[in-house]
């Protein structure tokens, strides 16, 4: 008979395809009226989490406009679309983005990565 003891337990592995950083800036968000600032909890070059929103369920697969302050950078305005939400907080998938902008993202997210390589 097997028991709990011959069991490893593994790591556990991140799934994600795309990287994502831990962030915590302000952001304010609008969509269908809808509207209010909160904070950007996570954050890649595809999109956002942000939290605590108050009513989550009113953003879910709503178009939403972004607008958000990356650290020693210019404001941000983005379009996104709300993929998903959990109880207290929004996962935006950014739908229209310039290319520069995306570049700053991907730089902003891997720069958390190096450091923490490097360290």
């Amino acid at each position: 008979m097997i028991s709990a003891a011959d069991f490893v337990r593994l790591p556990k592995v991140e799934r994600r395809k795309v990287l994502r950083r831990e962030v915590n800036f302000e952001v304010a968000y609008s969509a269908d009226g809808a509207r209010g600032t909160t904070q950007a909890k996570q954050l890649s070059e595809f999109g956002m989490l942000i939290g605590p929103v108050d009513h989550p369920r009113l953003l879910l697969e709503k178009h939403i406009q972004l607008q958000f302050t990356l650290p020693g950078q210019d404001p941000c305005k983005v379009r996104g679309f709300c993929a998903y939400v959990t109880p207290s907080a929004a996962g935006i998938r950014f739908e229209t983005i310039p290319d520069d902008l995306k570049q700053k993202l991907a730089r902003f997210v891997n720069e958390d990565s190096v450091k923490a390589a490097q360290s």
